[in-house]
């Protein structure tokens, strides 16, 4: 296994601790759609600081849903590749996510309820899907998926809760 997709990998859970350092002045929107067949649907709802939505599509087939409740969320989130699809749903305050897929076939599902939570996915590979659920204040979750065929359901109920889920192989 080459040691590039491990870095990438590592450094995909670094940039949920870079997220929450930024600064945004005003709710924002980015697409960088480079194919027709594609879908992004953005709903930032604002109450006195702004939310932050960054999205970067390339490949064909790809769509997003980020929908945004509260005050300060952060999303950012790159797709690669054909047939990626990514629902985000937001409801609280300060809670970040990034999120990367590149490859073909791959889901990634996040919901965050709740307030200073962080969810970092990288998924890099084929087929992979990556669902989380979190409720509660404080919760800390990364999943890193390279390979093939990988799944992973994952829930944080409650508050200051941290997980790390790493997956490496391929089906061979």
């Amino acid at each position: 296994m080459s040691l590039r997709p491990i870095l990438m990998a590592g450094l995909a859970l670094a940039s949920v601790a870079a997220l929450g350092d930024a600064a945004d002045a005003q709710s924002r929107y980015r697409s960088d759609n480079r194919s027709a067949a594609r879908e992004a649907v953005v709903d930032a709802w604002r109450d006195r600081r702004p939310n932050r939505v960054e999205i970067d599509q390339s490949g064909r087939g790809l769509a997003i849903q980020a929908l945004q409740r509260g005050v300060a969320q952060q999303i950012g989130l790159t797709q690669r590749g054909a047939n990626d699809s990514a629902l985000i749903n937001q409801a609280g305050s300060l809670s970040r996510v990034w999120m990367q897929q590149s490859g073909n076939d791959l889901t990634g599902s996040i919901y965050q309820n709740g307030n200073g939570n962080y969810v970092g996915v990288a998924q890099i590979g084929d087929g992979h899907t990556a669902t989380t659920v979190q409720e509660g204040n404080g919760n800390i979750l990364g999943v890193i998926q390279i390979g093939n065929g990988q799944h992973t359901t994952y829930q944080q109920i409650g508050n200051g809760k941290a997980d790390l889920v790493i997956q490496f192989g391929w089906d061979d």
